[in-house]
C-alpha cells in the first residue's frame, strides 16, 4: 500500500538531488545552542547561541545544531522552521545527552527536517500569541504550507510530557485557508516518521493527529490520556507500528467523553463540511493497547445521498494485542482484523451496515455506516465479545463480511476455561441474522455458545492455562497449543510485515498475534510458583530449571532461589546467599543459589543463536559474578569443554560474554556498557546496578559475527571464530548453570565443592535462548517485556531504547 505513492516521490527526490548537486548549494556546518548562550555569538561550541529559533533562522541544507542540556523558556512563543533541507542533506536539531526541555511549542513548515532527543514539558497555550495562524492548541505542529506538500520530517527519541494541549500533542496537516480536509490529506505532510517517542499526559485532545500520505508512527509509547484519543488519522497509506498505548480514560467516568485508540471519520450526514475527507489504506500493526475506557476504534463513515464519496476505508489491524478495552465502532468499508489477540474486550467488534435511507440513527447520535467487504480472520478472543453486526434489512449493498478461523476462550468463573475454535463462515448472508441480538455470538449459525472442547487449552506462553500478563510477547502460543497453524494462510492479503519479515513460520498462520516461534528453545518467565524446586520452561521444550540440592528427605534444598517482583508487574528469580557452605570442609564460603538446566533440547549446540536475559544486580562486591555459565578453562577440562560460553563479570566491573575456545583459556568477545554503581573512595566497590537492564547476544558462526545489545540497542559487533557454541557443564554431565559458576562441577549440590563460585546477587527475569540469530527489530521487541514507560504517578521512567532519561520540571 505504501509503495503506491513512492514512485511519484522518487522522481521528485531524484530531481531535487540533481539540482542540489548541480548548483552545489549544500554545506555541512555544525552550530551550538545553550541556555547560557547569546544570539549575537557565532554559534560555535565555545560561544553558542541562546535560542533554537536563531539556529533555525541560520541553518541551510546539511547543517546540524547541537542543543545543550537545560530548560529553554520563552514566554508563549514557538520555534518555527524557515528553510528546507534535502533528502541527502537534512537540517538537524539534535539534543545532547542530558535533558533538553522546551517550554514552548514547535511549528514545522519545511521539508527534510530532523528533531532528535528533545523534551516538551509544561507547554501552555494561555497567551494570544500562541495562535500561530491556526496552530493554537497544538504542541508540535507539522504543517504543509500553502496547499503544498511537506516531505520527510523526522521526529525521533523525543518526549511530550504533561503539556496543555487542546487539540493535539502532535499534529500533521495541510495549510489551507478554508475548511477542506481533502487538502489536509492529499497536500499534507508526506513521508514523515515519528519514531521512538514518549507521549505522557494529554487532556481533551489527541496524542497524534495525522493527515497526509505515507507517514509512519513507529515504536512510540503513549500513556495517561484524559478524555483523549491516541490517534486521529486522515489521508492515505499511513502506518502505525509498534505502539504501546496505556490508560486512555474518562475523567468523570461517564460517556460524555469517548477516548479511543484509533479514530477516523467522514461524511457524518449532519454537515457537508466533512463530505470531502480522504481517509483510506491505513495499517495498524504490532501494537499493544491496554485500558481504553472509550473504545478500540471509532471508524465512522456515512455515504451522504447525492454527494460523491471520496476514497475512504481499507483499514487493517494486524498482529496487535488489545487488552481491557470497552467497545469498538466500525462503519468503514474494507476494515480488516488479522491475527490480533483480544483480552477482556467485552464489546467485541461491532460492524454497522445501515441503509442510507435510514436516518433514525442520527437522532440517537449514532452514525450509520457501510462496513462492507470487511474481515475478521485468525483472531484470538479471550473473555471478550466476538462479532456483532448492526444490520439493516434494507441495506442495499452486498455485506461480504468474512469471519474465519477465529478462536474464542471464556472463563467459567471458577478459574477454569472453555474454548471454541470457530470454522469458516465467509461472506454470510446477514439478512438471516436477527439484528440487535447476540453480543458474543452474532454470527448466523453460531446462535448460542456451543461446541466447547474443554481439552483444548490454548497454552499461551504466559503460563497457566490462558491467564495472560500485560506483556505483548507473552501472548505467543506455546509448543502444543491448538492455536499453532490452526488458522489460514493469509498471503493473499499480506506476506510480510512492514519491515519485510515473513509473518508465518509454518504453512498456515497461527490464531492470534505473535506466531509460535519454533526457534525459541528455552524461556524461563518465572511467572509461576517455583517453590517446589522447578522453574517451567514455557517454550514447551521441557528445558526446565531445577533445584539440585542433595538434602535429607523432608529438608529444604540449600541452593534454591526465591520469588520476587519482576519486569512489568510480573515475577522474577531472586538470587542471594543462604548460610555457609558445608560441602568443602575447611572453607568458609557463603552458600550460593542457582538454577540447573539439565535438559538442553535444541540448544546444546548452536551454530546460530540468541541469548537474552533481564538482570538487576543487587549490592555486591564480587567482580566474578555469573549470570550464565557452562564451561571451564581447557587447562582443567581438556578438550571436552571446547566452545562453551558464559555471561558474567570476568574479574572486573564490566559484564562480558566469554567463550572457551579449544585452544585453551577464556576469550572476551563482548563487553557490555559499564552500568555498575561504584561507591566513591577505595575498594571494595559496589557492583550493583540501579535498575533492570536487558542483555542480549546474537551470533552467527557461519559469518563469524557476534553482536551485543544493551536495552535493545546494538553496542558492539565482534568476530567469533568458532564453528559453534555448545553447553558443556562438567565432564560427567552437560548442563547450564544459571546464577553461579559451574566450575567443571556437577549440577547437584553436595557431591563436590561446586557450584559455589561467582554466585549471583540480584534478580533475573525472562531468560531466552533461540537457535536463530534474531534481527535488530526482534531484539528491540524484547525490550517491551520490561518497558515500564510512564507509569502513573512517576515522572521519569523506562522509555523506549535510545531515549534519554527524562526529568520533568517540578
Amino acid at each position: 500500500m505504501i509503495m503506491m505513492y513512492l514512485p511519484k516521490y522518487s522522481a521528485l527526490c531524484a530531481m531535487a538531488a540533481c539540482f542540489s548537486i548541480l548548483f552545489n548549494v549544500s554545506r555541512a556546518a555544525t552550530y551550538y545552542v545553550s541556555p547560557n548562550g547569546s544570539d549575537s555569538a557565532d554559534g560555535s561550541a565555545g560561544t553558542p547561541w541562546l535560542t533554537q529559533q536563531h539556529a533555525l533562522n541560520t541553518m541551510v541544507a546539511g547543517d546540524t545544531t547541537i542543543v545543550k542540556p537545560g530548560f529553554y523558556t520563552r514566554s508563549y512563543h514557538w520555534d518555527q522552521t524557515v528553510t528546507n533541507g534535502t533528502p541527502s542533506s537534512r537540517i538537524t536539531m539534535k539534543a545532547t545527552y542530558g535533558t533538553v526541555t522546551n517550554l514552548y511549542g514547535l511549528s514545522i513548515r519545511n521539508s527534510w527536517i530532523t528533531y532528535d532527543g528533545f523534551i516538551w514539558a509544561g507547554v501552555t497555550n494561555e497567551a494570544p500569541t500562541w495562535n500561530m495562524d491556526g496552530d493554537a492548541g497544538n504542541v508540535i505542529s507539522i504543517r504543509a504550507p500553502n496547499g503544498n506538500p511537506l516531505y520527510g520530517f523526522t521526529f525521533q527519541n523525543c518526549g511530550l510530557l504533561n503539556n496543555e494541549s487542546t487539540k493535539a500533542c502532535l499534529v500533521m496537516w495541510g495549510d489551507t485557508p478554508a475548511f477542506n480536509r481533502t487538502a489536509w490529506a492529499s497536500n499534507g505532510p508526506t513521508l514523515c516518521v515519528i519514531s521512538n517517542c514518549v507521549f505522557y499526559g494529554c487532556t481533551n485532545a489527541q496524542f497524534v493527529n495525522i493527515s497526509g500520505l505515507s507517514n509512519l508512527v513507529v515504536n512510540c509509547v503513549a500513556q495517561q490520556g484524559q478524555n483523549s484519543d491516541f490517534a486521529y488519522c486522515f489521508g492515505a497509506w499511513n502506518t502505525f507500528r509498534g505502539i504501546v498505548c496505556r490508560n486512555l480514560y474518562m475523567h468523570d467516568g461517564s460517556g460524555g467523553y469517548h477516548p479511543d485508540f484509533f479514530q477516523t471519520f467522514g461524511s457524518f450526514g449532519a454537515t457537508t463540511n466533512d463530505t470531502d475527507i480522504e481517509s483510506h489504506d491505513f495499517l495498524i500493526e504490532d501494537c499493544y493497547v491496554e485500558h481504553v475506557e472509550g473504545g478500540l476504534c471509532q471508524l465512522e463513515y456515512y455515504p451522504v445521498p447525492g454527494v460523491a464519496a471520496p476514497p475512504f476505508g481499507t483499514i487493517t489491524f494486524r498482529n496487535n494485542v488489545f487488552k481491557d478495552i470497552t467497545a469498538s465502532s466500525i462503519d468503514t468499508p474494507g476494515t480488516k482484523f488479522y491475527n490480533n489477540t483480544f483480552y477482556n474486550v467485552p464489546g467485541g467488534l461491532v460492524f454497522t451496515l445501515y441503509s442510507p435511507t435510514n436516518w433514525s440513527r442520527l437522532d440517537q447520535n449514532q452514525f450509520p455506516g457501510a462496513a462492507t467487504n470487511s474481515a475478521v480472520i485468525n483472531n484470538l478472543f479471550i473473555n471478550s465479545g466476538y462479532v456483532l453486526i448492526n444490520a439493516d434489512t434494507n441495506f442495499p449493498y452486498p455485506y461480504n463480511v468474512a469471519v474465519d478461523y477465529n478462536y474464542i476462550v471464556f472463563t467459567n468463573g471458577t478459574g477454569g476455561w472453555k474454548s471454541c475454535g470457530c470454522p469458516r463462515a465467509t461472506n454470510l448472508n446477514w439478512t438471516t441474522y436477527a439484528k440487535g441480538s447476540g453480543y458474543y455470538w452474532a454470527i448466523s449459525g453460531f446462535g448460542d455458545p456451543h461446541g466447547y472442547d474443554t481439552g483444548q487449552n490454548p497454552k499461551l506462553v504466559a503460563g497457566t492455562n490462558f491467564i495472560v500478563s500485560a506483556v505483548p510477547a507473552q501472548f505467543r502460543p506455546m509448543l502444543g497449543s491448538p492455536l499453532i497453524d490452526a488458522g489460514t494462510n493469509m498471503s493473499v492479503w499480506f506476506q510480510t510485515d512492514i519491515e519485510g519479515n515473513g509473518r508465518p513460520f509454518g504453512s498456515a498462520y497461527d490464531i492470534g498475534c505473535f506466531e509460535y516461534d519454533p526457534s525459541l528453545k528455552l524461556h524461563l518467565d518465572f511467572n509461576e510458583n517455583f517453590s517446589k524446586g522447578k522453574v517451567a520452561d514455557v517454550s514447551g521444550n521441557t528445558n526446565d530449571g531445577w533445584s539440585m540440592g542433595v538434602v535429607a528427605p523432608g529438608n529444604t534444598a540449600t541452593n534454591w532461589i526465591t520469588q520476587t517482583a519482576g519486569i512489568n508487574q510480573g515475577y522474577a528469580a531472586l538470587f542471594t546467599t543462604n548460610g555457609v557452605m558445608t560441602n568443602d570442609p575447611g572453607q568458609n564460603y557463603n552458600l550460593s543459589t542457582y538454577i540447573a538446566v539439565t535438559n538442553l533440547n535444541g540448544f546444546e549446540y548452536l551454530t546460530n543463536g540468541t541469548i537474552s536475559v533481564w538482570a538487576w544486580f543487587g549490592t555486591n562486591t564480587d567482580n566474578a559474578i555469573r549470570l550464565f555459565d557452562n564451561g571451564f578453562n581447557q587447562t582443567y577440562a581438556t578438550g571436552v569443554s571446547s566452545n562453551s560460553w558464559m555471561l558474567g563479570r570476568n574479574y572486573n566491573s564490566t559484564l562480558s560474554f566469554n567463550v572457551y575456545p579449544g585452544s585453551g583459556g577464556i576469550s572476551d568477545v563482548l563487553d557490555f556498557p559499564d552500568d555498575v554503581i561504584k561507591d566513591q573512595g577505595s575498594a571494595p566497590y559496589n557492583y550493583g546496578t540501579a535498575s533492570w537492564h536487558v542483555y542480549t547476544i546474537t551470533f552467527d558462526c557461519n559469518s563469524h559475527t557476534i553482536i551485543g545489545y544493551y536495552d535493545g540497542l546494538p553496542f558492539q559487533t565482534n568476530t567469533l571464530n568458532l564453528p559453534y557454541l555448545r553447553v558443556y557443564g562438567c565432564g560427567s554431565q552437560r548442563w547450564l548453570c544459571i546464577g553461579a559458576m559451574s566450575h567443571d562441577g556437577t549440577p547437584q549440590w553436595g557431591d563436590d565443592a561446586y557450584p559455589n563460585d561467582g554466585f549471583m546477587i540480584g534478580k533475573l527475569d525472562d531468560i531466552r535462548i533461540y537457535n536463530r540469530t534474531l534481527g535488530p527489530t526482534a531484539v528491540q521487541g524484547l525490550l517491551l517485556l520490561g518497558n515500564q514507560a510512564l507509569q502513573s504517578g512517576t515522572a521519569v521512567l523506562r522509555p523506549p531504547s535510545g531515549f534519554h532519561v527524562l526529568t520533568t520540571q517540578q
